[in-house]
């Protein structure tokens, strides 16, 4: 009988390259590997435009930038499922503007099932007086993309007033789902902007920002954080609206109090911890 062929996969060792970021424009199977560490990171970016659908592995790759426009890995368009492999960080610190991992309102990530046993920390870190991004999704005044984790050991960390997942400040989230994985997410430490932990950032306007969108939790095990030591929240962030939080399984770890929309089971009850 017949096999299948492999699928072609093309490895980079993003370290080696020359260029200031290894740029992924056309559909395919991507593993990008690093040989540093989260002590001794690579300045070198990863950047997807794709018309399509890109998988891509990380494999011990610790990025930390400081461009203020550019996040450690950029995902401007496409439709990307990304697993992890070993330890990952992706870290910015940007005066402002930037995510650990930006997804732009026009693509979509998937952290896959097969990253499970891996580690992703995707974090912003910048001066206090600076406004951030999130640390997986969208930058400042900006909407990100679809976002689902199945798997995975995650930790997101966003910048001042932007969330752990989902929006920066004056940004917000279209879709957040979670089934699988251990998940993290803080909020981005101000003494006067309260964003989710998941969902929405501040907004400090008056437009319609800090949207958590449509947010699904079915499984894994997901702790919020203010970022101050305390429980963190699901939904849109201070000045925001237009949430709407289901959860159906997991462990969940959250204050459903701080925001103006609860969260609801499968059914539509009100779910209060």
């Amino acid at each position: 009988c017949l096999q299948g062929m492999a699928q072609e996969v093309t490895t980079v060792y993003i370290d080696n390259i020359e260029e200031e970021e290894y740029d992924i424009t056309t559909p395919g199977n991507y593993k990008i590997i690093g040989n540093n560490t989260p002590d001794n990171p690579t300045s070198k970016g990863i950047y997807v435009h794709v018309d399509g659908e890109v998988n891509i592995t990380i494999e011990n790759v610790n990025i930390l930038t400081g461009n203020t426009y550019f996040s450690p890995f950029f995902i401007d368009k496409g439709t990307v499922n990304l697993t992890l492999s070993g330890k990952n960080t992706l870290i910015s610190i940007a005066k402002y503007t930037c995510s650990g991992l930006f997804i732009s309102k026009k693509s979509s990530l998937t952290i896959t099932e097969e990253s499970n046993g891996s580690f992703l920390k995707a974090q912003v870190n910048q001066p206090e007086e600076y406004a951030g991004g999130a640390g997986i999704g969208s930058t400042v005044a900006d909407i990100a993309g679809s976002i689902t984790i199945n798997g995975g050991t995650i930790q997101a960390i966003g910048g001042n007033g932007a969330a752990g997942i989902g929006g920066g400040v004056n940004g917000s989230a279209s879709s957040i789902t979670i089934n699988g994985g251990y998940v993290t997410a803080i909020a981005g430490t101000s003494s006067s902007f309260t964003p989710a932990s998941i969902g929405g950032g501040f907004n400090a306007t008056s437009d319609d920002y800090g949207n958590g969108g449509d947010i699904k939790i079915t499984g894994g095990t997901v702790i919020t954080s203010d970022g101050n030591g305390n429980i963190g929240s699901i939904g849109n962030g201070e000045g925001g609206t237009t949430t709407s939080v289901t959860i159906t399984g997991g462990s969940v770890y959250y204050d459903s109090s701080i925001q103006s929309v609860p969260p609801k089971d499968g059914n539509g009850n009100e779910l209060v911890k």
